[in-house]
């Protein structure tokens, strides 16, 4: 899960000395969660909703569309003109061809109890990070999602960076970060991690480091 509450989505430009100047804004938002930027737009998650904001003109941000589904979105992974949206306990497939107008053309569900935290893209496959279950899926244009792994992982939040994926766990007071090897991805291999202070509720894996 990504960010906390906040009631206006902001862009600010940052100079090269780090400086910062407050650009533009979009108010009337209550609970934004995460939000993506994708060459002249952005994708906001707010509550039930993707909304799809042009951002060309950064000082005045306007809402274009939006993508109402059934559930909570939280997280959102890209890939070419195709989105993965976590909503709920679906795994939405999003037409982004026309990034003006998100269009679902399927999905899959992770389990009546399994909220989706956690979406990652990479090499045709996507990873899916959830309440009690962590699963692999392989994507065929233009939306068929095939479950190859599954296991019984709660986890919160997943990224990968070439053959290896890292994930956030929850587990009692604390967390851990597991790191699979998924150069197989139907029989990904444990091969490493760490224990948390607490949750570990993001990760970013980056060039052989995670964060």
């Amino acid at each position: 899960m990504r960010g906390k509450v906040m009631a206006i989505f902001v862009i600010i430009s940052v100079s090269l000395i780090f400086g910062m100047e407050l650009e533009g804004s979009l108010g009337g938002f209550s609970n934004i969660r995460y939000c993506v930027p994708d060459g002249d737009y952005l994708y906001l998650l707010h509550r039930f909703n993707l909304y799809s904001v042009d951002i060309s003109e950064p000082t005045s941000p306007e809402i274009i569309d939006s993508l109402i589904t059934s559930g909570y979105v939280l997280d959102l992974a890209l890939a070419d003109d195709y989105g993965f949206l976590g909503s709920g306990n679906q795994l939405i497939v999003v037409d982004l061809s026309d990034p003006a107008h998100p269009e679902n053309i399927g999905s899959v569900s992770l389990g009546t109890s399994d909220y989706i935290y956690g979406v990652h893209y990479q090499d045709g496959y996507v990873f899916a990070a959830g309440t009690n279950i962590f699963k692999i899926y392989e994507f065929t244009s233009p939306a068929t999602l095939v479950e190859v792994y599954s296991y019984a992982f709660p986890a919160k939040t997943v990224s990968c960076w070439e053959n290896y994926c890292a994930l956030g766990v929850e587990s009692g007071g604390g967390g851990s970060v597991i790191v699979l090897e998924i150069s197989e991805p139907a029989s990904p291999m444990n091969v490493g991690g760490m224990s948390t202070p607490g949750s570990a509720v993001d990760v970013d894996f980056v060039s052989g480091r995670i964060y």
